[in-house]
Parts: structure tokens; C-alpha cells; sequence
């Protein structure tokens, strides 16, 4: 149900006519992340996963 709501309502705000959303053609973008340290258990591991690339 979130999924379907995100994808509905998020798009890019900037237009090719916005200053400094674009450098040579391509739009600029930001990537946000978070990472917790929990203890390395099966119990967590099933319930949050395994991270698929090293965190530093």
C-alpha cells in the first residue's frame, strides 16, 4: 500500500529549465542512508537482513 502511494505521488520536482538540477545533461541527484549496528545474530539477521555491500 505505501509502495503503491510512493510511486503514485513521487517524481522529480526539477524541470529542464530549473537552475543547477542539471551538469552536463544529467540531473542532479541526492542518496540518502542510514546504517544500525545491532548484534550479529540469527534472530537479527532473519528479521533484518544480511547487508548486501560492506558498510564502512
Amino acid at each position: 500500500m505505501m509502495s503503491q502511494l510512493f510511486h503514485q505521488l513521487v517524481k522529480p520536482m526539477a524541470t529542464g529549465e530549473t537552475l543547477g538540477a542539471f551538469l552536463n545533461g544529467l540531473r542532479i541527484v541526492v542518496i540518502d542512508g542510514i546504517g544500525f549496528d545491532v548484534p550479529d545474530s540469527e534472530e537479527n539477521a532473519r528479521v533484518f537482513g544480511r547487508p548486501r555491500t560492506p558498510i564502512h
